[in-house]
């Protein structure tokens, strides 16, 4: 008898074992979706991996607010109230679902799903559920475990404080970044690498000296010495003044932050505009809506200019018929040719070819 109780005690155990090991493997994942901004974010091993855009739903008690998991992950499920079966176009639900435990229900409520319709996505339209992009959903599926906890509320915090705040673990384990950065924005200052440790003062937007950081907490100097900033946007650099005329030969986005993938304010057409900032690969630039930033990869330094005047080419030199092609039309030896035109180091010239841009 004592040696079967032994048994099923250690059988007790072993579960039990199991189940703890489980779910600390499950809680290195976290969900925050904030229905202020419809953005979700997905932690992994304390570090934020990527935000998305969401929809939540049309009225603010529509998406339940608390903390919940993942307790269901279904592909292709059907949209039962109008019997459209999973997978087809029409499902409202898209082709995946991560049902969560919200309100008394258990995964067949509510949950982060597809759509059937990607305009919706980034606005407030939903009947309660979380809706992403379709790409999108099927890429977090695959990574996202079920026990996953998730967290909905509407705050003006960072994710990063709302994570804390709900217990969540970020990895403050600081690394060496030894370099000159440009923030974006005013960021706040900390004595260490956490929330809990805030000066009650903040640091502008402004090119500074980095040294380490941890997550999104950069060690600056700053006016009081090394200081943790906590900063949300930041591009590595200094923020230069250049002051000068630069032409972009072909239609062109202007973007609020100097990233490839920011709002684009507007399209210029092929025009000569003043720069008066450079901060990396990006030109500021000053329009009828504001301050906002160019890309350098297709834009000149300087005024396009008559310049009827024959140039010598001492080298070979590839010539383009646009000046941004990759494949050149053709290739000069050296010899002397007549120009007509000129921009930067850039020379418009005649070629048996016909007219060509050259770099000399």
């Amino acid at each position: 008898m004592k040696k079967m109780m032994c048994v099923i005690f250690s059988i007790v155990m072993m579960f039990t074992t199991f189940t703890q090991i489980s779910y600390a493997a499950t809680e290195k994942q976290f969900i925050i979706i904030n229905k202020k901004t419809n953005k979700l974010a997905f932690y992994q091993n304390g570090e934020l991996v990527k935000i998305y855009s969401v929809a939540t739903g049309k009225k603010a008690n529509l998406t339940p607010e608390g903390r919940f998991k993942i307790v269901n992950k279904i592909k292709n499920r059907p949209y039962y109230k109008d019997k459209i079966p999973g997978g087809s176009p029409r499902n409202p639900l898209g082709d995946r679902w991560m049902g969560i435990n919200a309100r008394g229900t258990w995964g067949t409520t509510y949950a982060i799903h597809g759509n059937n319709n990607e305009r919706s996505i980034g606005k407030h339209v939903s009947s309660g559920c979380i809706r992403m992009h379709n790409k999108e959903i099927r890429s977090l599926f695959n990574v996202v475990k079920t026990n996953t906890p998730v967290v909905i509320t509407t705050s003006n915090q960072s994710f990063d404080e709302i994570a804390e705040k709900n217990g969540y673990a970020l990895n403050s384990k600081a690394k060496k970044f030894n370099k000159v950065i440009t923030t974006l924005n005013t960021s706040k200052l900390y004595t260490s690498p956490s929330f809990k440790k805030y000066t009650g003062t903040t640091l502008d937007a402004q090119s500074v000296q980095a040294y380490e950081k941890a997550g999104n907490f950069i060690k600056v100097q700053t006016w009081m010495g090394p200081k943790w900033a906590y900063v949300t946007e930041y591009i590595e650099g200094k923020e230069v003044r250049v002051d000068k005329n630069i032409t972009v030969f072909e239609a062109t986005n202007v973007r609020k932050k100097p990233f490839s993938n920011s709002t684009v304010i507007k399209t210029l057409p092929p025009q000569t505009i003043f720069a008066y900032k450079k901060v990396g690969s990006w030109y500021k630039v000053k329009t009828s809506d504001g301050p906002y930033y160019i890309s350098s990869n297709k834009v000149v330094e300087g005024i396009k200019s008559k310049f009827e005047k024959e140039i010598v080419l001492k080298n070979k030199k590839p010539v383009y018929e646009n000046m941004f092609d990759k494949k050149p039309i053709t290739t000069l030896a050296p010899q002397s040719v007549e120009a007509f035109e000129k921009i930067g180091n850039y020379y418009h010239i005649y070629t048996s070819a016909g007219t060509a841009w050259v770099q000399n």
